[in-house]
This record gives C-alpha cells, sequence and structure tokens, in this order.
C-alpha cells in the first residue's frame, strides 16, 4: 500500500480497474472483500467520496442484488457523526446494460 493524495493508505488502481464511473473518477483501491472492492474516488463536484463496486460474478445474481440493495437502504436509513451518509447509489441498474452496480459515501479521512 502507498500514500495517494495525501489520504492515508491506498493501492493504486490496478490493471482492468475502471478509471471512471458513474460520473465518478476513480483515485486508488481503499479495500476489497466478498462483495467487492471499494475505491477512493473524486465526485463530479471534486469531493473525495469512497465507491463500493460489486464483484463481476454478482452482477446476475438477483439475491445478491436483493442484499446490496438492502445493505444501501440500512446505510440510508442510519444517520450520525459516527456514520458516512450515502451520497449515490445504484442498485437497481440493469445487469444486460450496466456491468458496476455502485454504492458511493461521503469519504471521511482515517
Amino acid at each position: 500500500m502507498g500514500r495517494v493524495f495525501g489520504v492515508g493508505l491506498m493501492d493504486p488502481l490496478q490493471p482492468g480497474d475502471p478509471s471512471k464511473v458513474g460520473g465518478y473518477r476513480l483515485l486508488g483501491r481503499l479495500g476489497e472483500g466478498g462483495m467487492g472492492r471499494v475505491f477512493l474516488g473524486r465526485s463530479p463536484g471534486h469531493r473525495q467520496v469512497a465507491i463500493k463496486l460489486i464483484r463481476a460474478e454478482h452482477v446476475a445474481d438477483p439475491q445478491f442484488r436483493e442484499r446490496f440493495a438492502r445493505e444501501i437502504n440500512a446505510a440510508r436509513q442510519v444517520g450520525g457523526f459516527h456514520t458516512a451518509p450515502v451520497v449515490d447509489a445504484d442498485p437497481g441498474a440493469d445487469p444486460r446494460t450496466h456491468t458496476q452496480d455502485l454504492f458511493v459515501l461521503k469519504f471521511v479521512k482515517p
């Protein structure tokens, strides 16, 4: 991991990573898990955001997409000092035309 744009430890984008998704420019990788990868991005308004993209193998799985939508809805319902607000989300994208479902949160520096 390296330091990118002064935001802390993060990996650079890897070959095959998108450089832009849903109007957000991706700057580096923050982490990954079973659902997908989380990237640091920049919004069209130049704000730093954390963007979760689901893994390609989950795109056509209706049960997974429902779970992803529930995660987004739960995140929208919680608020307060210790949670990052949801900036944008597209859990219902048509998997035939849009292969990158996204979940965008305000980026909170560690």
